[in-house]
């Protein structure tokens, strides 16, 4: 895995999946589609519940950032990365700077 920068704390390193809320997210999927199915009768909608699953488990990996476990991690070596890095580790924010680096008086 890439390493990654977090965009609110700054935190450089790997991030770590995110078990809670992808559990929440398919329980609340299994709940709606079995209430659904009782409530009308239509008992093929049960399987909906499980291809969302195994759909959600491989296509959508929820990682999060160790330290503060924010969602938003970017790739260290990309544009958002740099600009994170210059950000939160070279005690001027990026905003504040022209596009020279240097803070406008």
């Amino acid at each position: 895995m890439k390493t990654k920068v977090c965009e609110n704390c700054g935190y450089v390193g790997k991030p770590i999946p995110d078990e809670f809320s992808s559990f929440t997210i398919d329980a609340m999927v299994w709940l709606v589609c079995s209430a659904i199915a009782v409530i009308t009768g239509i008992f093929p909608l049960i399987l909906a519940a499980p291809i969302f699953s195994l759909v959600h488990i491989a296509v959508f990996r929820t990682m999060k950032c160790p330290k503060c476990e924010n969602l938003e991690m970017v790739n260290l070596h990309s544009h958002a990365g740099e600009e994170i890095m210059h950000d939160h580790h070279s005690g001027t924010p990026h905003h504040w700077t022209d596009k020279h680096g240097s803070i406008p008086h």
